[in-house]
């Protein structure tokens, strides 16, 4: 069907196509399956495909099937078929596995056509195939991070990350904006990185670590076989991931030529003043690009606000601004008698304000204040009795005068936060996962980025014991 016929999708159908099940194929090299035979590599790779459903079945409308009978192949690489769409049919995905030849698994790449009806996953190094239902903590010779580390934390992520990218998601890589340098000259100095808990970019996106795209929700805070079983539970696709996955794109064109991404050709900049929300006509606007590889930012545009405090540019892209050096831009203001500010914005931003908020044109919101010096004020209020397996309520209270933006609860050595605020009411549910002294963080920041933390020991019981009544 031409895509200017009648039934071509509308924006409406973005998200909205029918649930399917696609077939997956294992070709995979004969060392991987050396120790265990042909058909307990066969029962362990069922397991693996009904821990990634139990995700994607959860997230999206895609599914997937394997028939060990029939959809696997032993043979080495050197004498493999090529990896690739040759030979597939409508709803196929062939995965191709490789020996690791380093002390854990690694790599993994994808492609796909007329997605998400073919595809195509390679490079995957595997230690082993692991039994997911027998895993262990234990370091071996065989596992020197564990098969509980090497399937949760590396192989079970990379899968879906890499039949996301399959069914069209995460093009240019959520990643790429974990950590850039701003080499722009011009104050405020706004590195972007997703490691510093201060990120004023990352702060109100946490949740998106949560997609195997980006990170990897992998801990080890319960006994292995409940963490597999919290780990699926915590894995979480961003909106945009699950719009993208749950579109049928068939219909569409995929690149620059795509109407639905050609108002990047007018994107906004809002700037407003901080404490009042009005516009702020004249404010002096600078957009960079950044061009990924460490490179230097590139100034994109630059003007003036007009006169409802909107500054509109090319971003010169379209869909290949999911391309790697298109992804990122910085936005930079300033108004006389404000401090001059700064955000970051991302084509997966953009792609979340069509795609989920239905929004008419990409808008970068930049909000200008005073000089704000002083800190929030925060603490932590007296908690109850901790006991390890059951919720415990952490109640942070932060304040400012110019109103605290947000709250962020951590647990001191957890790379991911406990809970992550914007706005008050901030009740946290902690769960502990191991018994005695754990450290809890509370880090507040406000609208001109000042911060503070406070910190708190709190004493967890292992479970089953009695805890007296306070």
């Amino acid at each position: 069907m031409p895509l200017a016929a009648a039934a071509s999708p509308t924006l409406d159908a973005i998200g909205q196509a029918p649930r399917s099940v696609h077939r997956l194929k294992f070709h995979v090299d004969p060392v991987l399956a050396a120790d265990i035979g042909a058909a307990e590599a066969g029962r362990r790779l069922v397991q693996y495909v009904a821990d990634v459903n139990s995700v994607f079945t959860r997230e999206t409308v895609r599914s997937f099937v394997f028939d060990p009978a029939t959809d696997l192949q032993l043979v080495a690489p050197s004498k493999a078929p090529a990896c690739s769409l040759n030979d597939l049919v409508d709803g196929e995905i062939v995965v191709c596995l490789s020996a690791s030849q380093r002390g854990y698994s690694h790599g993994g790449l994808a492609m796909s056509w007329t997605y998400p009806v073919k595809g195509v996953i390679w490079n995957l190094n595997w230690r082993a195939i692991h039994d997911p239902q027998r895993l262990s903590r234990e370091v071996t010779a065989a596992a020197p991070e564990s098969t509980e580390k090497d399937y949760l934390g590396r192989q079970l992520k990379t899968l879906l990350h890499e039949l996301e990218h399959v069914h069209g998601a995460g093009s240019g890589e959520y990643y790429h904006a974990s950590h850039v340098t701003d080499t722009t000259g011009v104050a405020p100095k706004a590195d972007l990185a997703l490691s510093n808990p201060r990120d004023r970019y990352w702060w109100p996106r946490q949740h998106w670590r949560q997609d195997p795209l980006l990170g990897s929700v992998f801990e080890e805070r319960l006994d292995p076989q409940a963490n597999r079983s919290a780990t699926l539970a915590m894995t979480r696709f961003t909106e945009g991931t699950k719009a993208m996955i749950n579109t049928d794109w068939r219909q569409w064109p995929r690149w620059a030529g795509s109407t639905y991404m050609a108002a990047t050709a007018q994107t906004r900049v809002a700037v407003t003043d901080r404490a009042t929300g009005q516009a702020l006509p004249g404010a002096a606007v600078s957009v960079w690009r950044d061009p990924g590889a460490q490179k230097p930012l590139e100034l994109l545009a630059s003007g003036t606000a007009d006169a409802q405090g909107r500054f509109v540019f090319d971003w010169g892209c379209g869909f290949s601004c999911f391309a790697v050096g298109k992804t990122n831009l910085l936005v930079k203001a300033g108004a006389t008698g404000r401090e001059n500010g700064a955000t970051w914005f991302t084509i997966f931003d953009a792609f979340e304000q069509k795609a989920v908020q239905g929004r008419a044109h990409f808008t970068i919101d930049l909000a200008l204040g005073g000089g704000e010096t002083a800190p929030p004020t925060v603490s932590l209020a007296e908690t109850g009795p901790a006991v390890v397996g059951q919720p415990l309520v952490l109640v942070p209270v932060a304040s400012d005068a110019s109103g605290a933006a947000g709250v962020k609860v951590m647990v001191a050595g957890n790379d991911l936060p406990v809970c992550t605020f914007v706005a008050a009411p901030y009740a946290c549910h902690w769960t502990p996962a191991r018994p005695g002294v754990q450290t809890i963080q509370v880090l507040a920041i406000n609208a001109a980025g000042r911060s503070a933390i406070v910190t708190a020991n709190v004493f967890v019981q292992p479970a089953g014991e009695r805890v007296a009544a306070r």
